[in-house]
């Protein structure tokens, strides 16, 4: 898996987005409103449920209920990530750079700095003593009011078996796609009291919420029906609260499983929520929530008013300037394609479009929040969003298709992609373009050689071209348990390595192509793009290269981001634009 990315009025809000229509000329969305938007990370609870903490711009801030107001606390240490709170209320934990910081909510004083394994693989203890490290090998840690910790020890290949452990005991162990630990949510949960484990895993096909005993006995499934669950939280009577696809695929909203009944919809249409959290009254529960119009803000949801109050406003943007996509389906191959249609208010017809394609491959694009999308449909192009074959959200048959097929589904899709447009009335089929970075940017680069006769432009962020030339051993973790999971053996299935390789059609290509990478990624090594642009060069092909230094897997500077989306603007204008468009 490839991948590797205030102001103080507050209202109480319904929100139902529906498509925009204006009468006036839409405003193309800038490079200094895009900067403007600010981010946040999912916000905890004191322990009277009083308050709410969380990240931003490198800060760590307070929100009191009552007040409804936002205070920032005197903290200097570049804080990056969620906070999280120990049981007793007193203590935060907070990712402070390579270190994990200890800060006393009474005077927001450090108390402690600990270094040790970062992202998810950290708690804070109960009485917030310490921080607990889930261990090298390990993934996630969570500990339970009584001490307990659960871990999960990560198989050396995606599709391998995951292994749950409570303390030093194994107590489960699954093969497949069955841990979700992309930036949707913990995998796995304690009850209040301590006495069960609950958990994910698409062991039926769709990922759900499963439960244990402390013991690893007892285990059964919680949550039922078609469409994944994840990111949740566990009440004292044994109620679920979490997020879920299972009324549309694209819309990630908040649902809510009495104990012993079955689930319900409590809140969002059309949008994306993540990183819940519960009050300690359970009587609220906040979320980040965004859609296709709206960057992502804070939320409180009241559940017993069934009211939601917004208490952040990173963004000046208004959702009446921007543009509202359509969910779309086209056949592909053997199976349905879904995707997100961005259609630009402009009467002139027709129009260029531009197809993106996410990284992964097993991620998930919805109807949530994307500056680029918006960027290139208020500039007249048609956008249209896809989830290719192994893309995450639509079963675990779906997002293991590709196993030893890589280069094949995926692929088509994105043609085919391009062969829906072109029946669109308002889409000039001649000037079509595509793009994508990590895995998106490998697609990229693969569907203009395979499909030469289809693209007019294409701009590639940070994708492999070469799977034969890698080394594995040096390779990021997360690229070798790809390599080994989707490729195989690369003597076994030296054929897929050269017919899934972008290189190998370098001859054929057509297409004028854009290649931009940072010369620090540890993630796809910056040499593949320039074997790629070596073999673009000796075949004469259209080819720019943009090369950003001590950049990695994604732009960090400011400047690098802005020129990133200047460079492909230029680029798609170049060939996709007409003096009349």
């Amino acid at each position: 898996m490839l991948m590797i990315h205030l102001r103080k009025s507050i209202f109480f809000i319904f929100i139902f987005f529906c498509p925009v229509t204006s009468l006036w000329a839409q405003k193309a969305l800038s490079l200094d409103e895009i900067e403007e938007i600010k981010t946040t990370s999912p916000a905890v609870w004191n322990k009277t449920g009083d308050k709410l903490y969380f990240t931003s711009s490198k800060g760590l801030w307070s929100y009191e209920i009552k007040k409804g107001s936002l205070k920032e606390l005197p903290l200097q240490n570049g804080f990056l990530s969620e906070p999280r709170i120990s049981r007793n209320g007193q203590s935060l934990g907070v990712q402070c750079g390579s270190e994990v910081c200890i800060v006393n909510l009474s005077d927001a004083s450090i108390v402690k700095k600990v270094t040790g394994e970062i992202d998810s693989r950290w708690d804070i203890k109960p009485d917030g003593t310490d921080i607990v490290f889930a261990g090298k090998g390990y993934i996630w840690s969570r500990v339970s009011i009584k001490g307990q910790q659960a871990r999960v020890k990560k198989s050396p290949e995606m599709f391998g078996q995951n292994e749950l452990y409570i303390d030093e005991h194994k107590v489960l162990s699954e093969e497949g796609i069955v841990w979700i630990f992309s930036p949707y949510g913990s995998p796995f949960e304690w009850s209040p009291d301590g006495k069960r484990l609950y958990f994910l895993s698409a062991k039926t096909g769709w990922t759900k919420i499963w439960s244990m005993r402390n013991d690893g006995l007892d285990i059964r499934q919680e949550t039922f029906g078609e469409g994944d669950d994840r990111d949740f939280r566990i009440l004292r009577n044994g109620s679920i609260i979490f997020v879920s696809n299972r009324n549309k695929r694209m819309e990630w909203s908040l649902f809510l499983k009495p104990y012993g009944k079955n689930a319900r919809h409590l809140f969002g249409k059309d949008c994306l929520i993540r990183g819940i959290n519960l009050s300690s009254d359970e009587k609220k529960v906040s979320f980040q929530y965004s859609t296709p119009v709206m960057p992502e803000e804070l939320f409180i949801y009241d559940l017993y008013s069934n009211k939601a109050l917004q208490i952040t406003h990173n963004s000046p943007l208004e959702p009446k300037n921007l543009i509202f996509p359509t969910v779309v389906k086209f056949r592909s191959q053997s199976r349905e394609i879904e995707g997100m249609l961005f259609m630009p208010e402009s009467s002139k017809a027709p129009l260029p479009a531009v197809i993106l394609l996410h990284g992964g491959p097993s991620m998930h694009d919805g109807l949530s929040w994307n500056s680029l999308r918006q960027y290139l449909v208020t500039r007249s192009y048609v956008v249209l969003d896809i989830n290719y074959t192994g893309s995450a959200g639509y079963g675990k048959a779906f997002e293991e298709a590709d196993r030893f097929r890589i280069g094949i589904d995926d692929c088509d899709d994105v043609a085919h992609a391009a062969f829906y447009l072109s029946t669109l009335p308002r889409v000039d089929k001649k000037r079509i373009g595509v793009t994508g970075s990590s895995y998106g940017g490998y697609l990229t680069n693969l569907v203009i050689g395979r499909y030469p006769e289809v693209f007019a432009a294409a701009v590639d962020w940070f994708g492999i071209t070469d799977w034969r030339s890698l080394e594995v051993p040096r390779l990021h973790p997360v690229v070798r348990y790809f390599f080994r999971d989707r490729l195989g053996d690369s003597l076994k299935h030296r054929d897929l390595y050269t017919m899934a390789s972008p290189v190998s059609y370098a001859k054929a290509i057509k297409t004028p192509i854009m290649i931009v990478h940072g010369d620090s990624d540890f993630v796809v090594p910056f040499s593949q793009s320039l074997e790629f642009l070596d073999s673009l060069k000796k075949n004469h092909k259209k080819v720019e290269f943009i090369r950003y230094s001590n950049e990695g897997h994604g732009w960090t500077r400011k400047e690098t981001r802005l020129d990133a989306l200047n460079k492909m603007l230029w680029w798609f204008d170049t060939y996709l634009k007409r003096k009349e468009d």
